[in-house]
């Protein structure tokens, strides 16, 4: 019979173990998002001889910071499918950059949204002239047939050559995505055809590396781990330890009635010693009582 207990308890612990580590596998993980995955849907360099393949800035943005109202309440409803990601180049010469901004939304709906609302800012005179920008002229994009292409220029105090640069602006949409391309430059050799071309190749690995894009990736808490192996482990073990568990209880428990019963022997003793002491009668005191009762018969 003790055999078999032992083997029921056995087989009791393995099987916890085995629940526990199933139970790890499937609630063990959370999702996080990931900004730096965003980097795989921007190209890792402009691929124009007149600017550096590094770029001087790479960063991921929180959707709450954008300029659109579209990207802001996108990244409130759906937090773990909206994201921005921006890059840019410096030119050779270093009079020019360029770079890219990504919007990555829910939906091909809301990332038309947000293409549209750029367009719109970048089309009207009040919006411009905030941004000191004046529009000189539009242009089409080979191979990105709706795409938004505009020369601009830009007041500046400044007499550098950098006051008469030119600014091209590109905007495109890529199933989730918005883009927003922005080359600045003095270089004659920089016009709107190296603009457009860049976009283009910025839209082709976007119609290869959002399909299927997750901003999120599950991650595994190394507290959550020690928690799921304290927890399955003192359950097993504790079920292994049953038999020493109650060797354990049932040793106190005597050793409790032991002392309960030492504890009333000394009591039952104490109390017949007192009751034996008033009882005896000290032999002067008898002598006196004798001596009393002499005298007066």
């Amino acid at each position: 019979m003790r055999s078999m207990s032992a083997r029921v308890r056995l087989l009791s612990a393995v099987a916890i173990v085995v629940l526990g580590a199933v139970g790890y596998a499937l609630f063990g993980s959370v999702t996080a998002i990931d900004g730096d995955r965003m980097a795989r849907l921007v190209l890792s360099s402009p691929r124009i001889a007149q600017f550096k393949s590094q770029p001087f800035e790479s960063t991921f943005e929180p959707p709450t910071g954008s300029g659109s109202s579209v990207v802001r309440r996108a990244g409130t409803s759906s937090p773990t499918e909206t994201g921005i990601y921006q890059v840019a180049w410096r030119g050779r010469s270093k009079t020019s950059e360029t770079g890219f901004v990504v919007e990555l939304l829910p939906s091909s709906a809301l990332a038309r949204s947000a293409r549209n609302q750029l367009v719109y800012q970048y089309s009207n005179p009040k919006k411009l002239t905030a941004e000191t920008l004046t529009l000189t002229g539009k242009f089409t994009v080979a191979g990105l047939p709706d795409a938004f292409g505009a020369t601009y220029t830009q007041k500046s105090s400044s007499t550098s050559s950098a006051s008469s640069s030119k600014i091209y602006i590109v905007l495109f949409q890529v199933n989730r995505v918005a883009a927003f391309e922005l080359t600045e430059s003095s270089d004659s050799a920089i016009n709107e055809h190296v603009a457009g071309s860049t976009a283009v190749s910025e839209a082709r690995l976007l119609g290869q590396a959002e399909p299927g894009f997750v901003l999120t990736h599950e991650v595994r808490p190394v507290l959550r781990a020690v928690l799921f192996a304290l927890v399955t482990l003192g359950l097993a073990g504790g079920i292994l330890a049953v038999p020493r568990i109650r060797q354990f209880m049932t040793q106190r428990r005597e050793r409790q009635e032991e002392r309960t019963r030492l504890r009333a022997q000394r009591h039952v003793r104490s109390r017949g010693s007192k009751v034996m002491q008033r009882q005896r009668v000290p032999y002067w005191q008898q002598r006196q009582t004798t001596g009393r009762r002499r005298s007066g018969g």
